[in-house]
């Protein structure tokens, strides 16, 4: 016992042709949509590269600021570094003097 299944041709070709059509939108909507998410993800990854660079640039303008200050404060310290020594100079060559000058008094009482 066998089954004879008749169809026509024609009708095998169109659901075939009906399939392919479907998948074929179907492909085509993927494209779209991954287009899109790609498209996405580069307008994402703009904006994220552009605040990363304001970020940045503010940064790097905060550094260039406090360098500034730090020189300030490097030539007010070096400025007062310079006084002090000129003092400790002067202070040591005031109590050479007077270390020679008793010298001279202990062995030249005379003079």
């Amino acid at each position: 016992m066998s089954i004879i299944i008749e169809t026509d041709l024609k009708e095998l070709l169109i659901q075939i042709n009906g399939k392919l059509d479907k998948l074929s939108g179907d492909v085509n909507e993927l494209k779209v949509s991954v287009a899109n998410d790609i498209n996405e993800l580069k307008v994402s990854v703009t904006n994220d590269i552009n605040e990363l660079k304001v970020s940045v640039a503010n940064d790097i303008n905060e550094l260039k600021v406090s360098v500034g200050k730090l020189d300030e404060g490097q030539k007010g310290i070096n400025k007062r570094l310079e006084n002090v020594e000129f003092f400790n100079r002067s202070i040591l060559a005031g109590i050479i003097v007077g270390i020679i000058l008793g010298i001279m008094k202990m062995f030249f009482p005379n003079i």
